[in-house]
């Protein structure tokens, strides 16, 4: 049974990190995009209509602006009503709480609501959930010291590094005679441009792309950069 409910955890988790979730500027993100990019991320989970929701949403919006190595999404909902969060609503959370760092959407699905009149949610880089409760401070403790534990060995472990010049990423690390895959992946999951790279031609053109963050693929490892 045990092995069972696993299973069933494990299914859900990715069904949520696979789902693309739109704001109200039509930009689109997923889970699984930045956790592949050594990213934690953190989910508030509040109620338009919840007074206690309100009260914390100014610390919200000033964590997120303090620590960009944690993505901080606000997932919205209602709290006592079976309605769906709108995008007037959404955006007046954002504008008047100071969101301009926290990535909100109305979480129609219901995806991140849980018992707590405010909830966070800190997702590890493999998946897993590292904090799930009412406190923020806690949440945001739990999200850094993942930044903070795994990003050492992360940096230890790479073989390549990627360097933005102008017009290029500049991929360095590539021995003579290797010859790397690379895909250049936006954050809707959407596969920009890929192909080989070799130490003697180690560059992806990047003029004419979309800026933002894009996630790099060199083989198996995966880079963050920002266009």
């Amino acid at each position: 049974m045990k092995h069972f409910i696993t299973l069933v955890l494990f299914a859900a988790f990715l069904g949520v990190s696979a789902q693309n979730y739109t704001d109200c500027a039509g930009n689109s993100e997923n889970l699984q995009q930045w956790l592949s990019a050594g990213t934690p991320v953190l989910v508030a989970s509040k109620g338009v209509d919840c007074s206690i929701c309100m009260s914390s949403a100014p610390q919200v919006g000033t964590w997120a602006t303090n620590n960009p190595q944690v993505r901080v999404w606000a997932a919205m909902t209602y709290r006592y009503s079976t309605q769906d969060a709108n995008c007037t609503q959404v955006n007046n959370w954002v504008n008047s709480y100071g969101w301009g760092d926290v990535f909100a959407f109305a979480d129609v699905n219901e995806d991140f609501r849980g018992s707590f009149f405010s909830r966070y949610l800190v997702y590890a880089l493999d998946g897993s959930v590292a904090y799930d409760g009412p406190n923020l401070t806690t949440a945001g403790n739990t999200a850094l010291g993942l930044v903070s534990g795994v990003g050492l060995e992360e940096a230890n472990a790479k073989a390549f590094s990627v360097f933005r010049g102008e017009g290029v990423l500049e991929v360095a690390g590539i021995q003579a005679g290797q010859t790397v895959s690379y895909e250049l992946i936006d954050l809707a999951g959407r596969s920009v441009i890929k192909g080989p790279l070799t130490a003697n031609d180690n560059r992806i053109a990047i003029s004419g792309l979309k800026g933002g963050i894009h996630l790099v693929r060199l083989g198996q490892e995966a880079h963050k950069v920002v266009l």
